[in-house]
């Protein structure tokens, strides 16, 4: 499982990634230790033809330990965007930062719970986490963990 990125430009990261579309949200999350806890992700999920970035800050490991609207990441105004198509829902935005964490956490949330109106992400069903050298492309797999026996998602 990896995402595609590329180095778009001076301190300038672009990143895409896809996972099967079954009603919940799709994370990555940046992380200098390969924990999600004190990590910054970008979750994206798509209702009623509208896909939604958010940014969040991860304090904890329970759904009200991860705020929305915070984080560490900078993202590129108007260059983050999800939509849904052909059964995938797809997940791209830009990041400003010379160099991206090395570890990426990715999580996918459980079938046909999006997060509410306040923003408040349900409790993943899998998780996967790698570790990125990105001057040369290779990568580390780290950790699987699924909560309920899903099927883990792939980029």
């Amino acid at each position: 499982m990896s995402p595609q990125y590329k180095n778009t430009g001076e301190s300038q990261w672009s990143f895409i990634l896809s996972a099967p579309d079954k009603g919940s949200y799709v994370a990555v999350g940046f992380s200098g230790k390969g924990l999600m806890v004190g990590s910054s992700a970008v979750v994206a999920w798509s209702s009623g033809g509208k896909g939604t970035v958010k940014q969040y800050y991860l304090t904890g490991k329970s759904p009200d330990e991860c705020y929305p609207d915070k984080g560490r990441l900078t993202l590129v105004k108007n260059k983050a965007g999800a939509v849904s198509r052909s059964g995938r829902l797809y997940l791209a935005f830009q990041l400003s930062t010379d160099l991206p964490q090395p570890h990426l956490i990715y999580a996918v949330g459980p079938e046909g719970n999006l997060p509410p109106s306040d923003a408040t992400l349900p409790m993943h069903r899998s998780m996967h986490s790698h570790a990125f050298n990105y001057t040369s492309g290779t990568k580390c797999l780290h950790a699987f963990r699924q909560t309920d026996g899903a099927e883990g998602f792939c980029f």
